[in-house]
C-alpha cells in the first residue's frame, strides 16, 4: 500500500495586475541572481519516505537539469541540499503556454510504501519532516506578460463656453501617452 503524506504547500500567486505568460531567465548572471535552491531536506522519521518535487515551470535548456528532486529519505541519511541556476532556462505554463500564469505549477509527493519499521509508543519524539527553499532574485533577456494598469479618470474644463452650447465638435483630438520603463527590459505595447 502506498499513502501520500506531502505537506500541505501553499500556492504562490502571481499579483493579478500582471497576466505573465512566458520569459528567458538572463544568461551569465552573477551571484546568487537567478538561482533555486533546496537546504537541509530530511526525514528523522522511522520509515523510508519516497520524495518529489518538480518546479514545471522552469524548463531547462538542452543538456541542464529539471528543478526537480526524486529520492527517497529515511533517518540515516544526511540532509539533501541542491541548487539549480537558472541562467538560459525558461519560464513558462508547462500545461499550455497560450494561457496566462496565476501561481507557480510546483509537484511534490512525499509517499510512504509498505515496509516493516519500530514505532516508539512511550510518547517519545517520532521524528519530523524537514525541507527549506530559497528563491532569489530573478533576471530575464526577455518577458511577455500584459500588465494590467488603469489610468485615472480626468475632466475636462473649457472656460468661456456657455450651459446649453450645443453643436461644438473637436475636429483633431490627439491624445499622448508617457510611459515610463523601470523594469530594464525591452516592452512591447
Amino acid at each position: 500500500a502506498r499513502t501520500d503524506v506531502a505537506p500541505e504547500m501553499p500556492a504562490v500567486d502571481f499579483p493579478s495586475d500582471v497576466e505573465l505568460y512566458s520569459g528567458t531567465f538572463a544568461a551569465n548572471t552573477f551571484g546568487d541572481i537567478n538561482t533555486i535552491s533546496i537546504s537541509g531536506l530530511k526525514s528523522t522519521f522511522p520509515f523510508e519516505m519516497e520524495f518529489y518535487i518538480h518546479f514545471r515551470n522552469f524548463i531547462p535548456p538542452d543538456g541542464a537539469d529539471s528543478v526537480k528532486i526524486d529520492t527517497v529519505l529515511n533517518s540515516g541519511l544526511s540532509p539533501i541540499s541542491k541548487s539549480w541556476k537558472l541562467d538560459g532556462y525558461t519560464f513558462a505554463n508547462p500545461g499550455n503556454p497560450d494561457v496566462a500564469l496565476t501561481t507557480l505549477n510546483i509537484d511534490m509527493r512525499a509517499v510512504l510504501t509498505e515496509q516493516q519499521t519500530v514505532i516508539p509508543l512511550d510518547g517519545s519524539d517520532l521524528g519530523s519532516f524537514d525541507i527549506g527553499v530559497q528563491v532569489t532574485e530573478f533576471h530575464f533577456d526577455s518577458l511577455q506578460a500584459n500588465l494590467i494598469q488603469s489610468f485615472p479618470p480626468t475632466t475636462q474644463q473649457m472656460s468661456g463656453i456657455p450651459q446649453g452650447f450645443t453643436g461644438m465638435a473637436f475636429t483633431d483630438v490627439r491624445i499622448e501617452f508617457e510611459m515610463l520603463n523601470q523594469i530594464q527590459l525591452p516592452v512591447n505595447l
